[in-house]
């Protein structure tokens, strides 16, 4: 399995007592203006449209979020267990995460299938992992990819929610790519080459020969990754992580602005291994095209 990368695009902001206002963003990324959405919406359409503008072909959607549209689900539970009331007809349809999809797909004019996954440990890695699947078995030509995290003021509630120290920075972020099955004429930034997945570290070391990473991979954890399995992981693929650091604070889909980087940099080839608290492992490996 190889998959071309053929654009990239995102957005991500340090959130602090106030949330920058995003409707002029939507306009310049997806060319109009689109009504009635609330802010995860509009995070999406930002970074798939800003994706698009480097010319896009049909395809699916196929996007994760750590949390999914906290802004609509906290308002729901509000309405019906404080306020006793119903939920307000346009709340409950964006309820549905994948409300989102409904919305870039009319905005970009993709007619192909749609699919959200909620994952806070492996956000934009399921969407790749879906999405992928999908190409690899000829049910999409292209697919547009992506992960999408939100903030809900105040801020001292969403860090409780999101288990964080207080004062730690946090985020939204909401970063895409396009991912083909044959990139035709159209400039390739990089390749997924390879996806594993591993029950637990022993099953790595078991299924995967140590050292069966490219020489020139630069090899790199997810920000889940239990302490205790990073040494042994290193051991046994034979190099030295390097560290990462979000530029923006703590949201769920850090792996996006990690790939972002590795698509943006010098380096030739990835290996990003995902884990959980679990001890699930999720091995990607990428490269660039010769040049």
């Amino acid at each position: 399995m190889s998959l071309a990368i053929v654009a990239q695009g995102h957005y991500a902001a340090s959130i602090g007592e106030q949330l920058p206002e995003l409707k002029a963003l939507v306009k310049e990324s997806v060319g109009s203006h689109v009504r009635r959405i609330d802010r995860f919406i509009q995070l999406a359409l930002i970074g798939a449209g800003r994706t698009a503008q480097a010319g896009l072909e049909a395809g699916g959607v196929y996007f994760a979020s750590g949390n999914g549209d906290v802004e609509i689900t906290a308002e729901l539970l509000h309405s019906i267990y404080q306020r006793g009331e119903p939920p307000k007809p346009l709340s409950f349809v964006n309820s549905v995460s994948n409300a989102a999809g409904f919305y870039i797909g009319q905005t970009l004019q993709l007619h192909g299938p749609s699919q959200f996954v909620t994952s806070r440990y492996f956000a934009l890695e399921s969407a790749l992992q879906v999405a992928a699947l999908a190409l690899v078995q000829g049910r999409v030509a292209s697919a547009l990819v992506g992960a999408v995290d939100g903030v809900l003021l105040p801020m001292s509630d969403h860090r409780a929610r999101l288990s964080l120290a207080p004062e730690t920075p946090v985020a939204e972020a909401s970063f895409w790519l396009q991912l083909c099955a044959d990139p035709g004429g159209r400039p390739v930034l990089a390749t997924l080459d390879r996806i594993w997945n591993f029950a637990n570290v022993e099953e790595l070391q078991r299924e995967l020969p140590a050292g069966a990473l490219r020489a020139d991979a630069n090899l790199m954890f997810n920000q889940f990754m239990p302490e205790a399995i990073r040494p042994v992981c290193t051991r046994h693929l034979q190099k030295e992580p390097l560290a990462f650091e979000s530029a923006y604070g703590f949201y769920c889909c850090q792996t996006g602005e990690l790939l972002a980087q590795f698509i943006e940099g010098e380096a030739e080839a990835l290996a990003l291994v995902s884990g959980d608290p679990s001890g699930r492992l999720q091995l990607f490996e990428f490269s660039k095209p010769a040049r």
